[in-house]
């Protein structure tokens, strides 16, 4: 397997620490547009094609989740516990979701059929 450059370690490793890819994109490489969100994520689209940096953040995925189970328990700091917390039920697709409303009518919809 090819060697991550220097950018695409820091912009991978921006992702492990819980970055989204636009974020870590930006913060890592030199752009000089005016619309830095949509080339951050243009970038951050194209580096997550590469295999070699999708290899490098499935090797290294479990040590970042293992840092923060860690942190959600260690911390000395409540928000930082809180947010490793909000981070691993984001991360699992667990966490609150809007309850649905079994009646859900259009009160409007049929206005004036009832005459």
């Amino acid at each position: 397997m090819k060697k991550l450059t220097r950018k695409e370690k820091l912009f991978a490793d921006g992702l492990l620490e819980g970055k989204d890819k636009g974020e870590a994109a930006i913060d890592v490489y030199d752009i000089e547009s005016d619309n830095k969100v949509n080339v951050g994520g243009a970038i951050a689209t194209q580096n997550l094609k590469k295999l070699k940096i999708i290899q490098y953040l499935e090797d290294n995925g479990y040590g970042a989740a293992t840092r923060i189970v860690k942190l959600s328990k260690d911390a000395q700091n409540e928000t930082v516990r809180l947010n490793a917390n909000k981070d691993i039920l984001d991360r699992s697709n667990i966490g609150v979701k809007q309850p649905i409303n079994a009646f859900q009518f259009n009160f409007n919809s049929d206005k004036g059929s009832y005459a």
